[in-house]
């Protein structure tokens, strides 16, 4: 992988517009390439991903088992991670989670997932103080704007 900042940036934009197989598939990249401080990061973004691409395919038990997943490696990166924010996104994603157990197929939409443009946390023994939170889904395709910051880390 030539530039993890980029690619990071690419999913993050390909999560807010809704293309979560995409994403998937960026963070696949990042997560092969990772050092082991960061694996578990890619891994539960990634994992949300998929989980809300079987979501959006009405495959409910996929979406649980791989959010309950996401949920629980992301927690360690709370409350915020390599610019995203982190404790939102495991807050969104547990909301989601527990909207399909109660039989609410589609569940409440997510936030987009926010992005700062910050990776000086990325490759830090010191990750398990933080965290990640604030996944989105606007099937609708908001391409990365959350609080003014953009999918490029810019305002």
């Amino acid at each position: 992988m030539d530039d993890p900042e980029l690619a990071l940036a690419a999913a993050i934009a390909q999560f807010n517009r809704g293309d979560y197989y995409a994403c998937h598939d960026s963070l696949e990249a990042l997560w092969n390439e990772a050092l082991m401080t960061d694996r578990n990061f890619y891994q539960g973004l990634l994992q949300v991903a998929v989980a809300l691409h079987h979501r959006d395919r009405h495959n409910v038990r996929g979406a649980m088992i791989l959010l309950g997943e996401g949920i629980s490696r992301l927690r360690l990166y709370q409350p915020e991670y390599g610019g995203v924010d982190t404790a939102r996104l495991v807050r969104s994603a547990a909301a989601l989670l527990a909207a399909l157990q109660r039989g609410e197929e589609m569940g409440e939409p997510l936030q987009v997932l926010p992005w700062d443009g910050d990776f000086s946390e990325l490759g830090n023994n010191g990750m398990m103080e933080q965290g990640i939170e604030g996944l989105g889904h606007e099937s609708h395709g908001v391409l990365g704007d959350f609080g003014g910051v953009n999918a490029t880390g810019g305002r």
